[in-house]
């Protein structure tokens, strides 16, 4: 039986925490590969990028990733290392999809694996209850919960959790959202 993380954000951009959390997720005995989700929209976040730029720089940052993990190309956006699937999956960029549910749906229907476990942040997991479908994912899926700094890690009972090796891991106090803002004020 084969489960695969499902890694998904805006990206936007992809920074060191967002790798720091990807090389976590290939280190866990529990996965048998990662799948990295950028989104085509996000109702809680304002995409400062148009999608096809978004899909240019992650593709670009993934590809310089798998570089830097020594990962062998199996075809173009599917690599392998020490026999764990790492894939890229651009389609829900491209769809402009915004529901957690209806991303991890269509990834299921791919038969890429048995079972999928999402990946979130500690800042989410307060959230989760307000997403669209939360019952139907909350119901349907295990979760991965990555520390961040300055939230508490305290998980609902009635989420399914898949407990992550932490060790050497490091939080980053970094966001694609701290990144834009600093961004957007050395232009103004």
């Amino acid at each position: 039986m084969s489960v695969f993380a499902v890694f998904g954000g805006s990206f936007d951009p992809p920074h060191d925490g967002h790798k720091n959390v990807f090389k976590l997720l290939t280190r866990q005995t529990c996965f048998d590969g990662v799948i990295l989700v950028p989104t085509g929209g996000n109702l809680l976040k304002k995409q400062s990028r148009l999608n096809s730029y978004r899909e240019k720089i992650v593709s670009e940052w993934f590809f310089a990733l798998m570089k830097e993990l020594n990962a062998e190309k199996v075809c173009t956006n599917h690599w392998k290392i020490q026999h764990k699937s790492l894939i890229l999956d651009l389609e829900s960029l491209n769809l402009k999809e915004t529901s957690t549910f209806r991303t991890v749906s269509r990834l299921e229907e791919s038969n890429l694996a048995d079972d999928l476990v999402i990946t979130i942040g500690a800042d989410l997991v307060e959230q989760v209850r307000s997403w669209q479908f939360a019952d139907q994912l909350i119901d349907s899926y295990c979760f991965a919960v990555v520390p961040r700094g300055g939230f508490q890690r305290v998980f609902p009972c009635d989420f399914s959790e898949i407990p992550l090796d932490l060790s050497n891991f490091e939080t980053y106090e970094i966001s694609s959202t701290i990144i834009n803002n600093k961004s957007s004020k050395d232009y103004v």
